[in-house]
């Protein structure tokens, strides 16, 4: 290959990888029962994944987060995301994989708490990081007072339409 060719096959994969550093990883996933449209009444719940949860391992492998058992996004580390969803009360579960005492190969972990979303109103959950010596790293979904979420989410991605159409109203 020719000088030329070089140059610019490495200028054309420089460039790809400040494309894919700009993106995000997050998957919501569009058709999940519970989610509506902003135009029914609704729910709006922001799922906040700092990076300063960074445990280095599969525990910083995207977090599955399940509304009522069902797969509704995976959050990846320094994003937020948002969803719209039909206000009722609901089990929030978030699963990630975790190396435990004396296993050798990673486990799924997971932690659920219910919540009783009303309609109108917009709820911010961190993906609250845990780590135990024995039980290995997991998330506990917890929800934050709007100031102390909003501080947290300015240095994070928007994932998914609500919350990059959103991100100017928020700050």
């Amino acid at each position: 290959m020719s000088k030329i060719g070089v140059r610019l096959l490495t200028g054309l994969i420089g460039i790809n990888i400040i494309f894919l550093l700009g993106c995000t990883t997050t998957q919501i996933v569009e058709q999940h029962a519970l989610f509506v449209p902003a135009t029914q009444k609704h729910s709006t719940l922001y799922f906040i994944r700092p990076t300063l949860q960074r445990t280095r391992g599969v525990a910083d492998n995207d977090i599955n987060i399940e509304l009522d058992n069902k797969l509704a996004l995976t959050l990846s580390l320094g994003e937020y995301a948002a969803v719209n969803i039909k206000p009722q009360k609901i089990n929030v579960t978030l699963t990630n994989l975790s190396y435990i005492t004396a296993h050798v190969m990673p486990d799924e972990v997971k932690r659920s708490k219910r919540f009783d979303f009303a309609a109108g109103e917009t709820y911010f959950i961190l993906t609250d990081f845990r780590q135990e010596e024995f039980r290995g790293v997991y998330f506990k979904p917890v929800i934050l007072e709007r100031e102390k979420a909003l501080s947290m989410i300015k240095t994070l991605k928007p994932a998914g339409k609500i919350a990059r159409n959103n991100a100017d109203k928020l700050m």
